[in-house]
């Protein structure tokens, strides 16, 4: 079947029609549907390549669905399907996908198509699973984002403090709670940054 297939390769057209002649006869056989997917890949047919790969999650092992459930998602977001392919990164994740890419795709995909609250959940579950030496990057991230996205306002406040608690001499940390703040905890926060700046 592989040979057959490599066969074709210099006309991806004609390796194309060869694997639909294949799937025809045996419309489930994991091996077969790949080849498909695959051909369907290399004449730039992704959005089509995405009927065959949700057959491959119905019938292969289960084991491998979450991985054919991501390349699903990786389809769908090149077709412009944004809503599914979150909602098949979400599916891909509680299946089994490694969480550490499966989420910084999933946050990505909603940040670049303006889901801003959907990226705040990616990033939170991100924080959930993250090693405790990346957490202060990630928690600035998602200070960050909600600072110049205006999604949930005042939130980026409570993030700004736990990475004060996380580490108390952050010099982004202080100014934007300095700027964030008035009165008596204004200038507390101003003392605080000037102390670190001249320290």
């Amino acid at each position: 079947l592989h040979g057959l297939y490599k066969a074709t390769l210099a006309d991806p057209n004609r390796a194309l029609h060869h694997v639909l002649e294949l799937v025809r006869t045996e419309p489930n056989d994991p091996s077969i549907l790949g080849l498909v997917i695959d051909a369907l890949y290399a004449v730039g047919e992704v959005e089509r390549a995405i009927g065959y790969l949700a057959r491959l999650v119905d019938c292969d092992e289960e084991g491998r669905r979450p991985f054919h459930r991501a390349r699903m998602a990786q389809a769908a977001d090149t077709a412009g399907r944004v809503e599914e392919a979150i909602a098949w990164w979400q599916e891909a994740l509680k299946e089994g996908y490694p969480s550490d890419v499966g989420l910084l795709a999933l946050e990505r995909i909603c940040t670049t198509h303006g889901r801003f609250e959907a990226a705040v959940k990616a990033i939170d579950l991100r924080l959930r699973d993250i090693h405790p030496d990346e957490r202060l990057a990630l928690l600035v991230r998602k200070a960050r984002f909600l600072d110049t996205s205006e999604v949930l306002p005042g939130t980026a406040v409570t993030v700004w403090r736990q990475i004060l608690d996380h580490a108390p001499s952050h010099l982004e940390a202080l100014w934007a709670l300095e700027q964030r703040s008035d009165g008596p905890v204004q200038r507390a926060y101003r003392w605080r940054l000037v102390e670190e700046l001249e320290s």
